[in-house]
């Protein structure tokens, strides 16, 4: 059947129907039209306004009859009010882009002076869509669409805002901050931190760890610590040392804590690190100054002390040598004239022995104060060990010096040292061997040496009963005395001395054996300069 007999078939009744309906769907879809909140152009084929809904003329803030009828005409289109374009200047390529009939994706535009008073710039969405120009049902045109964003770009702009501004306390906080994955490599880190590294962000990010910036203790920490947090613990306030890439040391304390995903499943660790560099340098600072006021103090007690031993051992023996002189003088008032008594002759024996005692306790205390005060090291020079032994035996009292033999285990005839010092060494080992040795009988020095390490080693030996047990362990040290010997009780001067002697030459002093059948103490005087 034709198309005109078709038109022609239809009942008039049925054609009032049609029409009926037609202008109810036509009447249903202008309602929708105009109640959209997005507003609506519709262009036809010559690009002229042939529909506007009230959201369009609202969002645009121009009147309706202002829009309809308006042409493609690029001088006219934006120019819809008298005072101006509403379309932002920037934005007109992006407007005529619109106009063209091709599909277009969304488009933001800025829209100036929306109401007629003059309000705030607006942001408005557009979008364009041709109607089809092959179904002759339809005329053809575009359809523009568009909705007022400005709240959105406002809120957009608000959390731009604010994220730029948690991107800089995350950034520029005066703490370290970073994130490691599973594998404990950088996921992220902050500009301070990368600044203590020496490091941009990319050389950093995806490619090292914290163990690539620790020394050997912090590379162990991590290693046994990242499994800990990746396990669900949390690190607090560990102590850590951080160098950087051209090697500047930072003392720092670190946190971290594990991040979990909705399983529960540790997906990163998050650490900050706090730098102590400048509380750990003043920390040290005061513990160096507390060890330096404690040294002090205890140099001021020992120089106290030494007074008083000085005072002690300077007085009784000048009592004891006077009470010996006036007992001479008495023997030898009583002696016949330009005679030499006996008894007169043994007094001033005694007393010259009393003065030696005497002698030897103020040279023992101003070593022992000198060597407490010393700071710089000692000046050696070449000395005759011939020299040294003459003048330690010289100063041993006159009816004790037979006691002493030499004996020869090397051919060295000289030696590295401070010869005043290892004089008063000498000196003290021979005094005590003859003190703890029975009377009479002989102290044996033996001079030897050794390749590994190259020293000279003099031996001392005696014959007395050994070493008490209860000086096991602190015989060198300071007030270290044995039992009492026929020179009276000391005040464990001379072993220290000797020590702090040989710890000045860089050597030792040493038991090689003690026993009933007497005690070996060894001098090691090292004579390489290394």
């Amino acid at each position: 059947m034709a198309p005109q007999q078709f038109s022609a078939a239809i009942l008039p009744a049925d054609r009032a129907a049609l029409h009926e309906a037609q202008r109810q769907g036509e009447a249903r879809l202008r309602a929708v039209f105009a109640t959209m909140t997005e507003g609506l152009i519709v262009n036809d084929a010559e690009g002229r306004v042939v529909e506007a809904n009230e959201a369009a003329c609202r969002i645009l803030g121009v009147p309706r009859d202002q829009v309809l009828g308006r042409t493609g005409d690029d001088a006219q289109w934006p120019a819809w009010r008298a005072d101006g374009s509403p379309w932002h200047p920037d934005d007109f390529p992006g407007v005529t882009a619109q106009r063209t009939g091709l599909p277009q994706r969304e488009q933001v535009m800025r829209l100036g002076g929306a109401d007629p008073v003059g309000g705030p710039e607006r942001w408005i969405s557009v979008n364009a869509l041709p109607l089809a120009k092959d179904d002759p049902a339809l005329p053809g045109g575009v359809v523009v669409s568009f909705i007022d964003i400005t709240t959105r770009v406002h809120l957009a702009a608000q959390n731009a805002k604010h994220l730029q501004e948690i991107v800089d306390l995350y950034d520029l906080a005066p703490c370290g901050y970073h994130a490691l994955g599973p594998d404990g490599v950088y996921l992220r880190i902050n500009a301070t931190e990368l600044s203590w590294l020496g490091c941009q962000r990319d050389e950093v990010v995806g490619r090292c760890r914290p163990s690539d910036f620790l020394d050997e203790r912090g590379r162990e920490m991590f290693r046994t610590q990242l499994p800990r947090i990746l396990a669900g613990e949390s690190l607090h306030n560990v102590p850590i040392t951080l160098y950087g890439r051209h090697g500047q040391r930072r003392e720092v304390l670190l946190n971290a804590t594990p991040v979990f995903d909705a399983q529960r499943r540790v997906v990163m660790t998050r650490s900050v690190m706090h730098d102590v560099t400048e509380l750990h340098q003043l920390r040290q600072q005061h513990q160096a100054s507390q060890a330096h006021g404690a040294e002090l103090t205890a140099l001021l007690a020992e120089r106290t002390e030494m007074l008083a031993v000085l005072a002690h051992e300077v007085r009784q023996p000048l009592h004891n040598a006077l009470a010996v002189l006036q007992g001479a003088r008495r023997v030898d008032a009583g002696a016949p004239a330009g005679g030499l008594g006996a008894p007169g002759g043994d007094a001033l024996r005694r007393t010259t022995d009393m003065l030696r005692v005497v002698i030897d306790s103020v040279d023992n205390t101003l070593a022992v104060a000198e060597l407490l005060a010393r700071s710089g090291p000692i000046e050696r020079g070449d000395t005759e060990l011939q020299a040294l032994l003459g003048l330690a035996i010289a100063d041993l009292p006159s009816d004790e010096r037979q006691r002493v033999q030499i004996r020869r285990d090397t051919q060295a005839r000289s030696a590295s040292m401070d010869m005043s010092l290892m004089r008063l060494a000498l000196r003290n080992l021979l005094v005590n061997a003859l003190a703890y040795s029975p009377p009479g009988s002989p102290v044996t020095v033996t001079l030897g040496d050794c390749d590994d390490p190259l020293a000279l080693l003099i031996d001392v030996q005696d014959q007395g009963p050994g070493i008490a047990p209860e000086l096991h362990g602190r015989l060198f040290q300071r007030g270290a005395s044995g039992r009492r010997t026929q020179r009276g009780a000391g005040h464990g001067l001379g072993l220290y001395i000797v020590h702090r002697v040989m710890a000045l030459h860089r050597g030792s002093v040493q038991v090689l054996a003690t026993g009933p059948a007497g005690t070996t103490l060894r001098l090691q005087l090292n004579q390489d300069d290394d």
